[in-house]
C-alpha cells in the first residue's frame, strides 16, 4: 500500500515539474503581457531604453507591426517612402520625426488594440490605415482590417445616389475613437464646409471592423458640419444609407 502511494506521489510530482517546465513560461508570459495602454513608440519599440519595464513587450510589439508592413497599402500614402525595406527602424523615422504621432494604439479588450497610423493629411481631410493588435499571447500579433464600405454613383445636382455598392477598403478618414462605446467615427468632407460627404461609425467585436452606420451627402447646400460636430451625433441632415 505505501508503494503504491509513493508511486502515486512520484507521478504527480513528476507532472507537475513537466508543467513548470513546459507551460509555466507561458503562462507567466500571458499574464505579464497585460497592459492598460499602449504609447507609441516608447511601449512598442526594438531600443532599450535603460530601466525599461516589460522588455518583452516592447520587442513583440515593434516585431509584430514588422511583419505587417508590407501589407500596408502604399498609394497615396506618406509613408510609402519609409517602406523600401520593411523594417520597423525605418516605419519608425516616419511615425517620430517626419509625422508625429502618426500611430496611435486605442483598446478594444484585454490585451487587443485598434493601431491607427495615419497614411495622409489634406486641408480638411485624413486618411488612415487601422491594424488590429492583439498580445493576449506571445509572440504578439498584428494584422491590416479592412472595413466593409458603401461607394456610390450619384447625382449631385438631386442629392440622389443613382448605384450603391459594397466594398472593403483598406483606407478611411477615421476621425475619432470612442474609449467608452469602442467605436471609430469616420468623416469625410466634399469640400471644407462640410456641407456634403461620407460618415460611417465602426464597432469592432472580436477585434473584426462591423459597419454600425453610414451616412452620405452629395449636394454641396445646407447645413455645414464640422469634426466636433459628428463627434456628437451623426450629421441628421444627411441620408443614412445604413442600415
Amino acid at each position: 500500500m505505501r508503494n503504491i502511494r509513493r508511486l502515486r506521489n512520484f507521478a504527480l510530482t513528476a507532472l507537475v515539474v513537466f508543467f513548470l517546465i513546459n507551460f509555466a513560461p507561458a503562462a507567466f508570459a500571458q499574464v505579464k503581457a497585460r497592459r492598460q495602454r499602449i504609447r507609441f513608440p516608447a511601449d512598442c519599440t526594438n531600443d532599450k531604453p535603460a530601466g525599461i519595464k516589460n522588455w518583452t513587450l516592447q520587442a513583440n510589439c515593434a516585431a509584430a507591426i514588422e511583419s505587417v508592413l508590407a501589407d500596408l497599402p502604399r498609394e497615396d500614402c506618406d509613408y510609402e517612402p519609409y517602406l523600401k525595406k520593411n523594417s520597423f527602424d525605418s516605419f519608425l523615422t516616419y511615425a517620430t520625426e517626419e509625422r508625429r504621432d502618426a500611430v496611435r494604439f486605442f483598446p478594444l479588450s484585454a490585451n487587443k488594440y485598434l493601431v491607427e497610423i495615419v497614411c495622409s493629411e489634406a486641408a480638411y481631410n485624413v486618411s488612415n490605415v487601422y491594424l488590429l493588435y492583439d498580445e493576449s499571447r506571445l509572440a504578439a500579433r498584428a494584422r491590416v482590417l479592412e472595413f466593409p464600405s458603401l461607394e456610390f454613383d450619384y447625382d449631385e445636382d438631386t442629392n440622389t445616389a443613382k448605384t450603391i455598392k459594397n466594398v472593403a477598403v483598406k483606407t478611411l478618414g477615421g476621425r475619432w475613437f470612442n474609449r467608452k462605446t469602442r467605436e471609430l467615427i469616420v468623416f469625410v468632407k466634399a469640400r471644407g464646409l462640410g456641407d456634403a460627404g461620407r460618415y460611417a461609425r465602426y464597432s469592432f467585436p472580436n477585434g473584426a471592423p462591423r459597419l454600425e452606420e453610414f451616412r452620405a451627402k452629395f449636394s454641396w447646400t445646407g447645413r455645414g458640419y464640422n469634426v466636433n460636430d459628428v463627434i456628437k451625433s451623426a450629421p441628421q441632415t444627411w441620408k443614412r444609407y445604413y442600415p
